[in-house]
């Protein structure tokens, strides 16, 4: 297992996983700038938050293909190929495990459908340049680059 970033939590979970005897099966990995490295090396990503928006890293794992299961606490916006798992939080670890060993551990091929629905860095920064430059024609060799 896998926990990447760094929260409030993190010492109550390095003790429960010492407790559990897992030390050996769980990496905390701090916070990374190898994100979709890490990404496309798992087999599942579970996002049991609590309390989020459109988290930036379920667009990450779409990107990826991952499979993932997250808190439904999570927005339904963020679900943009459609393959997001939705849970409860009050469900109990047993139907948090059921689901997670019934879900495909395949990954998929996403990127084609993330550019359709608009998450493409180039089209993005290219439709940024123009927009600033329509209005802001001065600066317009700031935009040059796209």
């Amino acid at each position: 297992m896998l926990l990447v970033g760094e929260g409030q939590l993190k010492r109550s979970i390095e003790k429960k996983v010492k407790s559990l005897g897992l030390t050996k099966k769980v990496r905390f990995l701090g916070v990374r700038e190898d994100i979709p490295n890490l990404l496309h090396a798992m087999d599942l990503f579970l996002f049991p938050s609590l309390f989020e928006g459109l988290p930036v890293v379920l667009v990450e794992a779409q990107a990826a293909g991952v499979q993932c299961l997250v808190s439904n606490s999570i927005t339904k916006e963020s679900d943009i190929t459609g393959s997001l798992g939705f849970m409860s939080l009050k469900e109990s670890p047993e139907k948090w495990t059921q689901k997670i060993l019934s879900m495909s551990y395949k990954h998929s091929e996403n990127i084609d459908l993330m550019t359709k629905k608009g998450y493409d860095t180039t089209a993005n920064a290219k439709w940024l340049a123009d927009f600033y430059t329509q209005y802001h024609p001065e600066n317009q060799t700031l935009a040059g680059g796209f």
